[in-house]
């Protein structure tokens, strides 16, 4: 009956641990993957819809839910084949493009088509390298809770 005790508050005293460790990892790992996006930055959107939150823990796993909503985020991770762009109905695409041919520069020095024929992207893989470091992060939060847990 002793033994059934302590065994269960070890068990608890773990999983208390582990949350807290979890919920400095998720922490963690939000401002990373949206640090790695920081180069990829436009308009905010993507690095404001990086969410990471604590799911399950228990005495021998942490498990989180990590989430970037804009379709962008997938297509600078996983890069894009080649692809036409087109305007908006009554719009344009505006760009600059230092090498394009002058005879087609506007007077504003941007170059303005209804499409283009993007090349691709190779992509950069800012999520899944993050991603991949869950198992760091949580080691690194239980370090900094030190044996005081």
């Amino acid at each position: 009956m002793a033994e059934t005790a302590l065994g269960e508050r070890l068990e608890r005293r773990i999983r208390e641990r582990a949350a807290r460790a979890g919920a400095r990892a998720a922490v963690r790992m939000e401002t990373e993957l949206k640090s790695r996006f920081q180069v990829h930055r436009k308009s905010g959107d993507t690095q404001a819809s990086v969410r990471v939150t604590l799911g399950s823990v228990t005495a021998t796993s942490i498990e989180y839910l990590a989430v970037a909503t804009t379709p962008q985020a997938k297509f600078v991770n996983d890069g894009t084949p080649r692809h036409f762009i087109y305007a908006r109905p009554g719009g344009a695409l505006r760009f600059q493009w230092p090498a394009g041919p002058p005879e087609l520069r506007h007077k504003d020095g941007f170059y303005y088509f209804a499409r283009v024929d993007h090349p691709g992207y190779i992509g950069d893989p800012w999520w899944d390298v993050t991603i991949a470091r869950w198992s760091e992060f949580v080691d690194d939060a239980l370090a900094a809770l030190g044996g005081s847990g």
